[in-house]
């Protein structure tokens, strides 16, 4: 078996892993925020937080589970992305891994927030304390996806670069990115205007969505399928 084969042989396996990941990870992020956290918590009002966590700590547990699954695919998706785009341009495949990963364990710290909420939920425990954990898991989450953004940046450099990747994808991912980083940069730099930038986040959310979730599917569906050559590989010589 020559390299272009096994070139060819690692990116379908790799298509078919980030695939699934991705998909994994929409169902569960739906889960996790959409469906529990969104409707367990009320940032404004800490004793109405406390009072759901406490008569329903068992959705609250699912939810941290569900963000427990969201990393390790993270993860997954990181280093399947990587030997997918490595003979594309193996600096930024790296670069965008490496992104990918510090967004994690940026995920991974604000998840142990959530669990030492549930570690000490009683009926001793103060909604004052209960919400330092869940600010910090806010904080924790948003500036990791400013890193999030550079990662789909790059990733979408790297689909540009890369042959029979339909270039409507490759700029939804880059919309993607940059929506993720500005909005979230906003958070950070500018919290003074909050409220706006919750507004152009509700605006932003279908881009933000859709740009990895539209090329997970096409990995998925076409991505396992055909032959992945980047420029150098389709005349004939080794990346």
């Amino acid at each position: 078996m020559n390299t272009l084969t096994i070139n060819q042989k690692n990116k379908k396996n790799a298509a078919r892993i980030a695939a699934f990941a991705l998909l994994i990870m929409t169902i569960f992020a739906g889960l996790a925020f959409g469906m529990i956290h969104s409707n367990l918590i009320v940032m404004s009002d800490p004793a109405l937080t406390l009072e759901n966590l406490m008569s329903q700590s068992s959705k609250f547990t699912i939810e941290i589970l569900a963000w427990i699954v969201i990393a390790l695919m993270d993860f997954v998706v990181a280093v399947a992305f990587f030997y997918f785009f490595k003979t594309t341009n193996p600096q930024l495949a790296k670069l965008s891994a490496a992104l990918r990963i510090l967004y994690t364990l940026f995920l991974s710290v604000g998840i142990y927030h959530l669990i030492q909420i549930a570690i000490n939920l009683d009926h001793t425990v103060l909604s004052t304390d209960i919400m330092i954990h869940l600010r910090s898991f806010d904080v924790l989450w948003s500036r990791g996806l400013i890193i999030f953004g550079l990662h789909l940046i790059v990733t979408s450099l790297l689909m540009f670069q890369t042959y029979k990747i339909p270039k409507i994808l490759s700029a939804l991912m880059l919309i993607a990115g940059l929506c993720y980083f500005t909005v979230h940069a906003l958070y950070w730099i500018a919290p003074s205007i909050e409220t706006t930038t919750q507004s152009i986040e509700n605006l932003l959310a279908l881009p933000m969505t859709i740009g990895e979730l539209s090329f997970g599917i096409w990995l998925l569906v076409r991505g396992s399928r055909k032959p992945f050559l980047n420029a150098t590989e389709r005349f004939g010589f080794n990346a």
